[in-house]
């Protein structure tokens, strides 16, 4: 496999980490629509549903499986980078990431 570390580090990291960050917004918006009982207008209306429909739980489990996807495909290309150029992957920055809890901003 030949892997140019410049044009990931240019172009398909920041792509990676534009849609993790979305994913996290969304899942925290969603989170706290569902914790206050209210709907969420714009996922409802991506989701193709009634406006002022509740979230349920489901749409929290679905954002968090989205955000989970997300950040998988940024450690992927994070770590076919650091294998070209010979760097040891970080093992902290990574735990946190996987053991993640929205914050308790609602």
């Amino acid at each position: 496999m030949n892997i140019n570390p410049s044009r990931y580090l240019e172009l398909s990291i920041p792509k990676r980490k534009s849609e993790a960050r979305q994913a996290f917004d969304v899942l925290l918006e969603v989170t706290c629509a569902f914790v206050s009982g209210k709907s969420h207008p714009l996922y409802n209306e991506r989701m193709g549903r009634p406006f002022n429909q509740p979230i349920c739980e489901k749409d929290v489990q679905d954002t968090q499986a989205a955000l989970d996807a997300a950040l998988g495909s940024l450690r992927e290309e994070l770590s076919a980078v650091r294998e070209v150029c010979g760097v040891p992957p970080p093992k902290a920055p990574l735990f946190l990431l996987r053991h993640a809890k929205p914050h308790e901003a609602c």
